[in-house]
């Protein structure tokens, strides 16, 4: 087993903003196209995922964000299988009923060939890429600082999906309202996260994955019983990457 940390691609990352001028939270839910990015080398957004509704002047309206980033993964698959990754997020305040979990995205162009754009506020998916919810009291704690970071497990349907694509395309929303559609917010709630890049001074702002992975060809000679090791992946049925050792030998 091997690890390595990838950061966000430079360019993959950012958050959209939607709800200017809607006063029907459902209609606003189903909106593909939002009004603002908030992009840049050296980004803190408060408004990194929101749920909200703004009363006054005899009305309410909504608003909505998503947290959309991509991560390039290829250089590890192919050759290695991915069996462990760990995305962290560094994280700004938490207000009222804010929370964040992540989930499949579909924009940038799915691939990664494309750059955010504010049309791509309905490149979402319901599928969950993580069991761990941060946020407001209900959930795990959210932490901020300058040196602390929040840590999301990926599932199973992540890992596979990085070790078929070569890439990770993710969406952090609010879970209560957003993803799970609950119920409409009364409040403004709202969590926030440092988006930094490369041009950053600290890494720790950046959004990054830890991964664990294991090389295809392993130290069992690349072969067992004269099949290649990365052959079908398999060995007497049982997948190759989630085995260490074979007669207390590690691979």
């Amino acid at each position: 087993m091997a690890t390595t940390t990838i950061y966000v691609a430079d360019n993959r990352r950012g958050s959209i903003n939607a709800g200017v001028g809607f006063t029907d939270w459902d209609e606003l839910l189903g909106e593909t196209e939002g009004d603002s990015l908030t992009t840049g080398s050296i980004t803190q957004n408060q408004f990194s995922a929101r749920a909200g509704a703004i009363v006054g002047r005899g009305s309410t309206q909504y608003r909505l964000s998503r947290f959309f980033a991509w991560f390039d993964v290829s250089s590890l698959t192919g050759s290695n299988a991915i069996t462990n990754a760990v995305l962290k997020i560094s994280g700004r305040a938490v207000v009222n009923n804010g929370s964040m979990g992540i989930y499949e995205g579909t924009a940038f162009g799915g691939d990664g060939s494309e750059g955010l754009e504010t049309t791509q506020l309905g490149e979402v998916s319901g599928t969950s890429y993580s069991s761990n919810e941060y946020g407001s009291p209900g959930y795990t704690s959210w932490v901020t600082g300058n040196t602390s970071q929040n840590s999301f497990t990926l599932n199973s349907a992540a890992i596979s999906d990085m070790n078929s694509n070569g890439y990770l395309n993710i969406v952090g929303r609010n879970i209560y309202y957003d993803a799970e559609e609950e119920e409409t917010p009364t409040t403004d709630n709202y969590i926030g996260i440092n988006q930094w890049t490369a041009a950053g001074a600290n890494n720790t702002y950046r959004p990054q994955l830890f991964i664990t992975y294991l090389p295809l060809a392993t130290a069992w000679g690349d072969k067992m019983n004269g099949v290649l090791s990365n052959a079908g992946n398999k060995y007497n049925s049982v997948l190759s990457t989630t085995i260490s050792k074979i007669n207390d030998v590690a691979g």
